[in-house]
């Protein structure tokens, strides 16, 4: 039987002062009695309880190196260390869900903690520079379509306008070529009239 990882563990290992001893043992965990690391294991219904468990129990026990490189922080988490990591401060705050966790399926949490672990992972994704970068990219993608867009309406308006002032006058023209014609006819009427009268 192999022994499992519990938030037990990792909660009695913070408290001697080893914060990172527990979740380190549970980040190799999978690799070492599964053969395979958390990443790549098969994600379904059945297993995303217990792979999110480990998620967040190993959250800063993956320690190699790069957090104390200052460069690599600053191009890959935006200068996040793993102390700022949402999943560590999930474990240090709520220990009690990551026992829900353990005891139960993620799917039968009340709706609370579950909107607690999602705030969490949303966090901990926008810890890395590479995901605030493609959000950036479609803000401002969105941004310049909002202006496109607007760009466009004005444009049809002008078109509008430019095509109802034409129509306007057409319709004058209309009008002032039906006045001559009617202004004619009554000249000729008046002519025919006055020769008549001369007959």
């Amino acid at each position: 039987m192999t022994p499992s990882v519990t938030w037990h563990s990792v909660v009695k290992e913070q408290s001697r002062g080893m914060p990172w001893a527990g979740a380190a043992q549970a980040c190799y965990f999978t690799q070492y009695y599964l053969g395979t690391p958390l990443h790549n294991l098969q994600l379904d219904s059945y297993t995303v309880t217990e792979i999110l468990r480990l998620h967040i129990l190993g959250a800063g026990g993956r320690n190699s190196g790069h957090q104390y490189n200052p460069r690599w922080r600053f191009n890959h988490r935006g200068m996040y260390s793993d102390y700022d990591n949402p999943c560590v401060e999930l474990r240090n705050r709520d220990p009690s869900l990551i026992g829900m966790l353990s005891m139960s399926n993620i799917f039968d949490l009340p709706p609370a903690s579950k909107l607690t672990i999602l705030v969490t992972l949303i966090g901990e994704i926008l810890t890395y520079a590479q995901f605030r970068e493609i959000i950036e990219e479609a803000i401002d993608g969105s941004r310049d379509a909002k202006k496109e867009w607007k760009s466009f309406g004005t444009e049809c308006q002008r078109k509008e306008k430019e095509e109802a002032a034409n129509r306007y006058r057409e319709w004058i023209a209309s009008r002032i070529k039906i006045k001559e014609e009617k202004k004619k006819k009554k000249s000729r009427l008046s002519e025919v009239a006055q020769d008549t009268d001369l007959d």
